[in-house]
């Protein structure tokens, strides 16, 4: 499942492999040893690579062979390229984030309510999502539906059930819903066992849904759990925080109109220039490009405000570690290209 979007995305543009380590079969036990599993998975599918991208014949039918050293000229890497084009952020990498106005009006927001964030992709919504939470000190759950793609609804609330279960304490069994009313009671239940009269954020992301009927029903559930969470005592202090990239306000039924009184609904649009800019600024510093005018403006340009577009730009150019106008012009374009960003 994790290799459909990948494959998608690279399709006809790059060659791509992927390699996955399996901690658990979605059989209801996610909580059973999983750190052990995980250790498990991590270090098998460590080994794999190891094996397999050492090797001097697995890719010889390519002319690829392994890197045994690195290049005389290679220069020494002054800053960690992990930190500072960050995919996903944590505390480490803050004085790489762009505080911007939005920032703030989330931590506003979610004093008094939960928080439905929707948005292109690409435009940084689980990343702020994830800064503020941190810094904030919130008790929060994340959620990722990503794996869930291809499956019902009623499965992706299934997981929003494991998955919240798995991260509480000494809870070793799972009991299997066969039902979204079943699911919701359990879920409620569990939160009213463990979260009774407790701050807790239930942050779901990477929403895999593609058709609008999909989405519709998608929504409909969850407006429907979160009212009826509220009826229940001693849950008041626990909200939803959800990123898409569809706007779920076109699917609230009139009836379901006091999720309101719990979750507010903003768009989040791509950046602007003056935020794109500042971004660019402090990666050219940390790793010491200079570039001109002209080629910043285009790059700030074609970027369309995506700060997605600038870090794999910004990666391209430490990988190649080569400065000249020539390379980054043709790195500008190659980048546009692979993110079929025209």
């Amino acid at each position: 499942m994790e290799g459909a979007g990948l494959c998608a995305a690279c399709d006809s543009k790059a060659d791509w492999i992927i390699v996955k380590g399996i901690c658990d079969f979605a059989n209801g036990e996610k909580g059973v040893n999983k750190k052990e599993n995980q250790t498990v998975a991590i270090n098998a599918a460590l080994d794999a690579c190891l094996a397999i991208f050492n090797s001097n014949s697995a890719f010889s039918a390519l002319n690829i062979s392994p890197v045994n050293k690195l290049q005389p000229d290679s220069p020494p890497i002054e800053t960690n390229i992990n930190e500072v084009l960050f995919d996903i952020y944590d505390l480490a990498k803050e004085k790489f984030y762009i505080k911007r106005n939005v920032d703030t009006i989330f931590n506003q927001t979610l004093t008094q309510y939960g928080i439905w964030l929707y948005g292109p992709s690409g435009c940084g919504k689980s990343n702020l999502i994830i800064r503020n939470l941190q810094l904030e000190n919130k008790t929060f759950i994340q959620v990722n539906l990503a794996a869930s793609i291809g499956l019902d609804i009623e499965t992706f609330f299934r997981e929003i059930l494991y998955e919240i279960t798995a991260n509480i304490k000494d809870t070793s069994f799972q009991i299997q819903p066969k039902s979204f009313s079943e699911c919701t009671n359990a879920l409620l239940n569990m939160l009213q066992s463990n979260f009774k009269g407790k701050e807790l954020i239930i942050f779901i992301e990477e929403i895999p849904i593609s058709t609008d009927n999909d989405y519709k029903d998608f929504c409909g559930k969850l407006f429907s759990l979160i009212i009826l969470k509220n009826s229940k005592s001693g849950l008041d202090k626990i909200k939803f925080v959800l990123s898409s990239i569809n706007n779920p306000l076109g699917h609230l039924q009139e009836i379901q109109q006091k999720v309101h009184q719990q979750l507010n609904f903003f768009g989040l649009s791509f950046w602007s220039e003056e935020e794109i800019t500042s971004l660019v600024k402090i990666i050219e510093n940390e790793f010491k490009i200079q570039m001109t005018d002209g080629l910043r403006n285009e790059l700030i340009e074609i970027s369309k405000g995506s700060p997605r577009f600038i870090k794999k730009f910004f990666r391209s150019v430490y990988t190649l570690k080569t400065k000249d106008a020539h390379t980054l012009q043709f790195l500008l374009k190659e980048t546009q290209r692979e993110l079929n960003h025209y």
